[in-house]
Protein backbone atom coordinates (compact mmCIF):
# COMPACT_ATOMS: atom_id res chain seq x y z
CA UNK A 1 0.00 0.00 0.00
CA UNK A 2 1.11 3.47 -0.86
CA UNK A 3 -0.03 6.46 1.20
CA UNK A 4 0.57 8.65 -2.25
CA UNK A 5 -1.75 6.79 -3.70
CA UNK A 6 -4.34 5.67 -1.40
CA UNK A 7 -6.01 8.99 -0.09
CA UNK A 8 -7.43 6.86 2.97
CA UNK A 9 -3.99 6.18 4.29
CA UNK A 10 -3.23 8.55 7.49
CA UNK A 11 -0.08 7.19 8.79
CA UNK A 12 2.01 4.67 7.11
CA UNK A 13 5.20 3.38 8.52
CA UNK A 14 8.05 1.90 6.63
CA UNK A 15 11.41 -0.06 7.53
CA UNK A 16 11.45 1.52 11.48
CA UNK A 17 14.33 0.55 12.46
CA UNK A 18 14.66 1.56 16.94
CA UNK A 19 18.67 0.38 17.85
CA UNK A 20 19.78 1.40 21.48
CA UNK A 21 23.31 1.37 21.94
CA UNK A 22 24.76 -0.79 24.07
CA UNK A 23 28.19 1.09 25.82
CA UNK A 24 30.81 -0.77 28.54
CA UNK A 25 33.85 0.13 29.71
CA UNK A 26 35.56 3.33 31.05
CA UNK A 27 35.56 5.07 27.76
CA UNK A 28 31.36 3.77 27.38
CA UNK A 29 32.50 2.73 23.97
CA UNK A 30 29.37 1.24 22.14
CA UNK A 31 29.82 -2.93 21.76
CA UNK A 32 26.67 -3.71 20.38
CA UNK A 33 23.12 -2.85 20.35
CA UNK A 34 19.64 -3.61 21.27
CA UNK A 35 16.97 -4.34 18.35
CA UNK A 36 14.01 -2.97 19.89
CA UNK A 37 12.56 -2.52 16.69
CA UNK A 38 13.94 -4.23 14.00
CA UNK A 39 12.26 -3.24 10.22
CA UNK A 40 8.29 -2.72 11.49
CA UNK A 41 6.05 -1.78 8.10
CA UNK A 42 2.62 -1.22 8.38
CA UNK A 43 -0.04 1.72 7.63
CA UNK A 44 -3.41 2.97 9.90
CA UNK A 45 -5.78 4.16 7.69
CA UNK A 46 -8.18 7.40 8.48
CA UNK A 47 -11.19 6.56 10.95
CA UNK A 48 -9.18 2.84 11.67
CA UNK A 49 -7.93 1.19 14.89
CA UNK A 50 -4.90 -0.53 13.98
CA UNK A 51 -4.22 -3.14 17.09
CA UNK A 52 -0.62 -3.54 17.87
CA UNK A 53 0.11 -6.66 19.76
CA UNK A 54 2.56 -9.05 21.76
CA UNK A 55 4.06 -10.11 24.91
CA UNK A 56 5.96 -7.65 27.01
CA UNK A 57 9.46 -7.04 25.12
CA UNK A 58 8.79 -7.39 22.22
CA UNK A 59 9.13 -3.51 20.79
CA UNK A 60 5.48 -2.67 20.41
CA UNK A 61 5.59 0.35 22.96
CA UNK A 62 9.33 1.28 21.26
CA UNK A 63 7.65 1.79 18.06
CA UNK A 64 4.64 3.81 18.98
CA UNK A 65 7.13 6.07 21.16
CA UNK A 66 9.31 6.51 17.52
CA UNK A 67 5.67 7.07 15.61
CA UNK A 68 5.09 10.36 17.80
CA UNK A 69 8.60 11.29 18.11
CA UNK A 70 9.75 10.51 21.56
CA UNK A 71 12.21 8.85 20.38
CA UNK A 72 14.39 9.64 17.03
CA UNK A 73 14.30 6.07 14.67
CA UNK A 74 17.40 5.17 13.86
CA UNK A 75 16.24 4.20 10.33
CA UNK A 76 13.20 4.09 8.71
CA UNK A 77 10.05 6.48 7.34
CA UNK A 78 6.71 7.75 9.23
CA UNK A 79 4.78 9.22 6.84
CA UNK A 80 2.27 11.22 7.68
CA UNK A 81 -0.90 12.87 5.24
CA UNK A 82 -1.48 16.16 6.19
CA UNK A 83 -4.91 18.05 6.65
CA UNK A 84 -6.02 19.29 3.17
CA UNK A 85 -6.70 22.64 5.33
CA UNK A 86 -3.73 23.31 6.99
CA UNK A 87 -3.75 26.09 10.03
CA UNK A 88 -1.11 29.15 9.49
CA UNK A 89 1.70 27.63 11.44
CA UNK A 90 1.89 24.70 9.79
CA UNK A 91 1.45 26.10 6.51
CA UNK A 92 4.41 28.09 7.52
CA UNK A 93 6.22 25.71 8.82
CA UNK A 94 5.73 23.60 5.70
CA UNK A 95 7.48 26.84 3.74
CA UNK A 96 10.68 26.72 6.04
CA UNK A 97 11.06 22.64 5.77
CA UNK A 98 10.89 23.00 1.78
CA UNK A 99 13.10 26.01 1.77
CA UNK A 100 15.58 24.61 4.02
CA UNK A 101 15.59 21.37 4.23
CA UNK A 102 14.92 19.98 0.95
CA UNK A 103 18.22 17.90 1.47
CA UNK A 104 16.25 15.75 4.28
CA UNK A 105 13.27 14.73 1.98
CA UNK A 106 11.22 15.96 4.67
CA UNK A 107 7.87 16.25 2.40
CA UNK A 108 6.98 14.56 -0.13
CA UNK A 109 3.60 16.57 -1.89
CA UNK A 110 1.07 15.85 1.10
CA UNK A 111 3.00 13.78 2.89
CA UNK A 112 4.92 14.79 6.15
CA UNK A 113 7.76 12.17 6.96
CA UNK A 114 8.04 12.68 10.70
CA UNK A 115 10.88 10.49 11.20
CA UNK A 116 13.16 13.62 9.39
CA UNK A 117 11.89 16.50 10.94
CA UNK A 118 14.32 18.00 12.92
CA UNK A 119 13.18 18.95 17.09
CA UNK A 120 12.60 22.27 15.94
CA UNK A 121 10.01 21.55 13.35
CA UNK A 122 8.03 18.84 14.85
CA UNK A 123 6.70 21.26 16.99
CA UNK A 124 3.50 22.39 14.41
CA UNK A 125 2.82 18.71 13.63
CA UNK A 126 3.00 17.19 17.13
CA UNK A 127 -1.00 18.53 17.59
CA UNK A 128 -1.54 15.89 14.91
CA UNK A 129 -0.39 13.11 17.12
CA UNK A 130 -0.87 12.49 20.20
CA UNK A 131 -0.75 9.59 22.66
CA UNK A 132 -2.19 7.68 26.01
CA UNK A 133 -0.14 6.61 28.00
CA UNK A 134 -0.30 2.64 30.15
CA UNK A 135 -0.40 3.64 33.54
CA UNK A 136 -2.43 6.53 34.60
CA UNK A 137 -0.78 7.30 38.32
CA UNK A 138 2.78 8.39 36.77
CA UNK A 139 1.60 9.59 33.46
CA UNK A 140 -0.03 12.68 35.62
CA UNK A 141 2.15 15.56 37.16
CA UNK A 142 0.64 15.37 40.87
CA UNK A 143 1.49 18.87 41.70
CA UNK A 144 -0.81 20.30 38.83
CA UNK A 145 -4.27 20.45 38.27
CA UNK A 146 -6.87 18.87 35.99
CA UNK A 147 -6.93 22.18 34.63
CA UNK A 148 -3.51 22.59 34.72
CA UNK A 149 -2.81 19.31 33.13
CA UNK A 150 -5.45 19.35 30.40
CA UNK A 151 -5.01 22.97 29.11
CA UNK A 152 -0.66 22.37 28.93
CA UNK A 153 -0.94 21.29 25.38
CA UNK A 154 -2.75 24.58 24.68
CA UNK A 155 -0.99 26.85 26.71
CA UNK A 156 1.74 25.18 24.12
CA UNK A 157 -0.17 25.31 20.92
CA UNK A 158 -2.43 28.05 21.21
CA UNK A 159 -2.42 31.57 22.47
CA UNK A 160 -5.93 30.84 23.95
CA UNK A 161 -6.76 33.22 27.23
CA UNK A 162 -7.59 32.27 30.48
CA UNK A 163 -11.33 32.23 30.31
CA UNK A 164 -11.24 30.13 26.86
CA UNK A 165 -8.76 27.72 28.16
CA UNK A 166 -11.08 27.01 31.37
CA UNK A 167 -14.45 27.03 29.02
CA UNK A 168 -12.36 24.71 26.82
CA UNK A 169 -11.51 22.12 29.45
CA UNK A 170 -14.74 21.93 30.85
CA UNK A 171 -16.02 20.72 27.42
CA UNK A 172 -13.11 18.24 27.42
CA UNK A 173 -13.96 17.06 30.59
CA UNK A 174 -17.53 16.13 29.56
CA UNK A 175 -16.65 14.95 26.48
CA UNK A 176 -14.45 12.40 28.49
CA UNK A 177 -17.60 11.46 30.81
CA UNK A 178 -16.15 13.74 34.00
CA UNK A 179 -17.68 16.61 35.91
CA UNK A 180 -16.24 20.20 34.80
CA UNK A 181 -16.30 20.87 38.86
CA UNK A 182 -13.39 18.78 39.16
CA UNK A 183 -10.78 20.65 36.95
CA UNK A 184 -9.30 22.35 40.11
CA UNK A 185 -8.65 19.15 41.55
CA UNK A 186 -5.33 17.42 42.07
CA UNK A 187 -4.85 13.89 40.28
CA UNK A 188 -4.93 12.14 43.92
CA UNK A 189 -8.33 12.96 43.97
CA UNK A 190 -9.30 10.26 41.85
CA UNK A 191 -9.84 6.69 40.77
CA UNK A 192 -7.72 4.94 38.35
CA UNK A 193 -10.51 5.14 35.45
CA UNK A 194 -10.77 8.55 36.41
CA UNK A 195 -6.85 9.52 35.89
CA UNK A 196 -7.08 7.60 32.58
CA UNK A 197 -9.69 9.81 31.51
CA UNK A 198 -7.90 13.03 32.49
CA UNK A 199 -5.37 11.41 30.21
CA UNK A 200 -7.37 11.09 27.04
CA UNK A 201 -8.66 14.70 27.16
CA UNK A 202 -5.25 16.12 27.62
CA UNK A 203 -4.89 14.08 24.57
CA UNK A 204 -7.71 15.20 22.72
CA UNK A 205 -6.64 19.00 23.57
CA UNK A 206 -5.56 20.03 20.18
CA UNK A 207 -8.21 17.75 18.07
CA UNK A 208 -5.37 15.05 17.24
CA UNK A 209 -6.23 12.88 13.90
CA UNK A 210 -4.17 10.02 15.06
CA UNK A 211 -3.71 8.87 19.12
CA UNK A 212 -0.95 6.21 20.00
CA UNK A 213 -3.10 4.37 22.76
CA UNK A 214 -0.03 2.37 24.86
CA UNK A 215 -1.57 -0.11 26.71
CA UNK A 216 -4.47 2.40 27.98
CA UNK A 217 -6.32 -0.03 29.92
CA UNK A 218 -3.81 -2.68 31.10
CA UNK A 219 -3.38 -0.74 34.71
CA UNK A 220 -7.19 -0.67 35.20
CA UNK A 221 -9.53 -2.74 37.07
CA UNK A 222 -11.20 -5.24 34.79
CA UNK A 223 -14.74 -3.54 36.02
CA UNK A 224 -13.55 -0.23 34.12
CA UNK A 225 -11.68 -1.40 31.55
CA UNK A 226 -14.75 -1.70 29.50
CA UNK A 227 -15.58 1.56 30.34
CA UNK A 228 -12.67 3.16 28.91
CA UNK A 229 -12.85 0.96 25.74
CA UNK A 230 -16.54 1.79 25.04
CA UNK A 231 -15.23 5.49 25.48
CA UNK A 232 -12.28 5.74 23.52
CA UNK A 233 -14.89 3.79 20.42
CA UNK A 234 -17.21 6.23 21.00
CA UNK A 235 -14.99 9.37 20.82
CA UNK A 236 -13.82 8.06 17.82
CA UNK A 237 -17.67 7.70 15.96
CA UNK A 238 -18.15 11.15 16.86
CA UNK A 239 -14.86 12.95 16.33
CA UNK A 240 -13.04 10.95 13.21
CA UNK A 241 -9.70 9.94 15.40
CA UNK A 242 -7.77 7.17 14.46
CA UNK A 243 -5.97 4.92 16.52
CA UNK A 244 -2.56 2.67 17.06
CA UNK A 245 -3.62 0.66 20.22
CA UNK A 246 -1.06 -1.22 21.94
CA UNK A 247 -1.69 -3.79 23.84
CA UNK A 248 -0.94 -7.54 25.65
CA UNK A 249 -4.71 -8.86 25.74
CA UNK A 250 -5.97 -10.06 22.96
CA UNK A 251 -9.60 -10.39 24.32
CA UNK A 252 -9.38 -6.40 24.33
CA UNK A 253 -7.92 -5.70 21.03
CA UNK A 254 -10.45 -8.33 19.75
CA UNK A 255 -13.40 -5.60 20.33
CA UNK A 256 -11.69 -2.18 19.65
CA UNK A 257 -9.60 -2.85 16.41
CA UNK A 258 -10.60 -3.49 12.11
CA UNK A 259 -6.87 -4.35 11.60
CA UNK A 260 -4.47 -6.51 13.74
CA UNK A 261 -0.77 -6.16 13.35
CA UNK A 262 1.26 -9.27 15.92
CA UNK A 263 4.89 -8.33 16.63
CA UNK A 264 7.46 -10.32 17.91
CA UNK A 265 10.98 -9.41 19.03
CA UNK A 266 10.94 -6.16 17.27
CA UNK A 267 9.22 -7.56 13.86
CA UNK A 268 5.64 -7.58 12.85
CA UNK A 269 5.03 -11.39 11.96
CA UNK A 270 1.20 -11.52 10.97
CA UNK A 271 -1.51 -8.41 9.95
CA UNK A 272 -4.54 -8.92 9.02
CA UNK A 273 -8.16 -7.90 9.20
CA UNK A 274 -9.32 -8.70 12.93
CA UNK A 275 -12.01 -11.68 12.41
CA UNK A 276 -9.50 -13.45 9.68
CA UNK A 277 -6.32 -13.04 12.44
CA UNK A 278 -8.83 -14.20 15.06
CA UNK A 279 -10.01 -17.14 13.24
CA UNK A 280 -7.75 -18.33 11.05
CA UNK A 281 -4.05 -17.49 11.78
CA UNK A 282 -1.29 -17.82 9.78
CA UNK A 283 1.76 -17.62 12.27
CA UNK A 284 2.34 -20.04 14.99
CA UNK A 285 3.09 -17.21 17.35
CA UNK A 286 -0.33 -15.84 17.19
CA UNK A 287 -1.93 -19.44 17.21
CA UNK A 288 -0.17 -19.47 20.67
CA UNK A 289 -1.34 -15.82 21.78
CA UNK A 290 -4.94 -16.69 20.56
CA UNK A 291 -4.89 -19.67 22.66
CA UNK A 292 -4.64 -18.01 26.13
CA UNK A 293 -7.74 -15.68 25.21
CA UNK A 294 -10.44 -16.47 27.72
CA UNK A 295 -13.26 -18.40 25.85
CA UNK A 296 -16.89 -17.22 26.27
CA UNK A 297 -18.20 -20.63 26.19
CA UNK A 298 -17.83 -22.86 28.70
CA UNK A 299 -18.28 -26.34 27.20
CA UNK A 300 -15.97 -24.94 24.77
CA UNK A 301 -12.00 -26.94 25.57
CA UNK A 302 -9.13 -25.34 23.95
CA UNK A 303 -5.30 -26.56 24.12
CA UNK A 304 -3.44 -23.71 25.82
CA UNK A 305 -0.16 -23.77 23.80
CA UNK A 306 2.70 -23.03 26.51
CA UNK A 307 5.71 -21.59 25.06
CA UNK A 308 9.14 -23.18 26.10
CA UNK A 309 12.17 -21.01 26.65
CA UNK A 310 12.45 -17.31 27.15
CA UNK A 311 11.86 -14.02 24.56
CA UNK A 312 15.35 -14.48 22.82
CA UNK A 313 17.81 -11.57 23.32
CA UNK A 314 16.78 -9.04 21.23
CA UNK A 315 20.74 -7.81 21.26
CA UNK A 316 21.49 -11.12 19.74
CA UNK A 317 18.57 -12.57 17.94
CA UNK A 318 18.53 -16.22 16.33
CA UNK A 319 19.55 -17.06 12.92
CA UNK A 320 16.37 -17.62 10.41
CA UNK A 321 13.15 -17.13 11.81
CA UNK A 322 13.88 -15.51 15.32
CA UNK A 323 10.39 -17.24 16.86
CA UNK A 324 12.01 -20.62 15.83
CA UNK A 325 13.56 -21.52 19.14
CA UNK A 326 9.86 -21.72 20.74
CA UNK A 327 7.78 -23.11 17.56
CA UNK A 328 6.50 -26.41 17.88
CA UNK A 329 6.29 -26.45 14.13
CA UNK A 330 10.32 -25.49 13.11
CA UNK A 331 11.94 -27.25 10.44
CA UNK A 332 15.60 -26.93 9.63
CA UNK A 333 14.98 -24.25 7.34
CA UNK A 334 13.43 -21.65 10.50
CA UNK A 335 16.60 -22.08 11.69
CA UNK A 336 18.64 -21.07 8.40
CA UNK A 337 16.62 -18.70 6.51
CA UNK A 338 14.59 -15.55 7.63
CA UNK A 339 11.20 -16.20 6.47
CA UNK A 340 9.54 -14.15 3.33
CA UNK A 341 6.50 -11.57 3.72
CA UNK A 342 3.75 -14.11 2.34
CA UNK A 343 0.14 -11.62 1.46
CA UNK A 344 -3.07 -13.27 0.24
CA UNK A 345 -5.22 -11.31 -1.86
CA UNK A 346 -7.30 -10.28 1.37
CA UNK A 347 -4.38 -8.54 2.87
CA UNK A 348 -3.92 -11.36 5.37
CA UNK A 349 0.03 -11.29 5.51
CA UNK A 350 2.46 -13.78 7.84
CA UNK A 351 6.32 -14.16 7.92
CA UNK A 352 6.66 -17.61 7.91
CA UNK A 353 8.25 -20.57 5.79
CA UNK A 354 5.38 -22.98 6.69
CA UNK A 355 2.43 -20.45 5.94
CA UNK A 356 0.48 -22.25 3.08
CA UNK A 357 1.50 -26.29 4.43
CA UNK A 358 0.15 -25.04 8.54
CA UNK A 359 -3.52 -25.15 9.63
CA UNK A 360 -3.45 -23.61 12.71
CA UNK A 361 -6.56 -23.04 15.60
CA UNK A 362 -8.02 -19.83 16.13
CA UNK A 363 -10.93 -18.53 18.14
CA UNK A 364 -14.85 -18.11 17.49
CA UNK A 365 -15.56 -14.70 16.97
CA UNK A 366 -19.10 -12.78 15.96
Amino acid sequence: MNIHENHHVLLEVRNLKMHFPIRRGLFKKVVGHVRAVDGVSFSVKKGETLGLVGESGCGKTTAGRCIVRAYSPTEGEILFREEESLTEDMRKLKVHINSHRRKDNATQGDVIDFARLQQDDLRAYRREIQMIFQDPYSSLNPRMTVLDIVSEPLVIHTQKKSAELKDHVADLLRKVGLRPEYMNRYPNAFSGGQRQRIGIARALALHPRLIVCDEPVSALDVSVQAQVVNLLQDLQAELGISYLFIAHDLSVVQHVSQRVAVMYLGKIVELAESKALYRVPKHPYTEALLSAVPSTNPDLKRERIVLTGDVPNPSNPPSGCAFHPRCRYAREICKKETPPWVETLDGHGAACHLVNELSLTGVNVE
